[in-house]
């Protein structure tokens, strides 16, 4: 896993490598290839260029707690749950003190920063 202090450095690094004449030979279909180096290239530049903050809908939805926006300054961390008592077939959930839990509608998230050392 890449660090995440070190990731967007590391995506700028490589963004230039992400080039349709690097991958060509190992792809037939070179029509969807150029899509999807095109593809792979705005993502990349749209991840620099938003300060590590990713769409919702690419956040994991395996109970991995993240770090969501949902507008305005509110920021949580929180994890997706399909759990019966959500009241949808799944939801983002902050828990408060682990006797209460909200459900929010982020529009954006990124990972959790590692722990300290020591």
């Amino acid at each position: 896993m890449v660090d995440t202090d070190t990731a967007p450095a590391l995506l700028a690094e490589a963004l230039p490598y992400v080039s349709t004449s690097a991958m060509m030979a190992a792809w037939d279909d070179k029509t969807e290839q150029r899509k999807c180096v095109s593809d792979l290239r705005d993502r990349i530049t749209a991840l620099l260029d938003s300060g590590g903050w990713m769409p919702i809908e690419t956040a994991p939805k395996d109970g991995a707690s993240i770090l969501v926006h949902c507008g305005g300054d509110l920021q949580a961390v929180c994890y997706w749950s399909t759990s019966l008592w959500v009241s949808k077939g799944g939801a983002w959930i902050y828990e408060e003190c682990r006797s209460d839990t909200v459900e929010l509608e982020p529009t954006h998230w990124q990972p959790l920063p590692p722990l300290p050392k020591g």
